[in-house]
């Protein structure tokens, strides 16, 4: 799909998620599992994907697409560090290619890696 028709598409189906969602929870997980789903097609491996919300200076994981997700927000609380914290604190994407070798967050990279996730992309909207 051409990023033309890539737009409207997308446009399209978070509207139908928000219409369709009973409370901000349930939208918030079905945006998970769709950003999961959309992005495994392209990339042809599984994905997973977690929405961090803040407020009040506070994290809360409010979403994932699949059970390993609680995983990795475990990690991430227990660490502290974590490339989605520094994507919220700086508002840029952080991107992590390889976790066995990434020194950025050391506890939170070896965490991840003995649960067999080897790369992150973390951004704020």
């Amino acid at each position: 799909m051409s990023g033309v028709r890539l737009r409207p598409y997308l446009a399209e189906r978070l509207q139908d998620l928000v219409l369709d969602s009973a409370d901000v929870p349930g939208f918030l997980h079905e945006l998970a599992v769709f950003s999961a789903a959309f992005i495994g097609k392209a990339t042809g491996l599984p994905q997973l994907c977690t929405v961090t919300l803040m407020r009040d200076r506070r994290t809360l994981t409010a979403a994932g697409s699949g059970p390993g997700t609680r995983l990795l927000d475990e990690i991430q609380k227990a660490t502290g560090r974590s490339p989605s914290l520094a994507a919220l604190d700086s508002g840029q994407t952080v991107s992590v290619p390889d976790t066995r070798s990434d020194t950025r967050w050391p506890r939170y990279s070896r965490a991840v890696t003995r649960a067999r996730r080897f790369s992150i992309l973390a951004s704020k909207p």
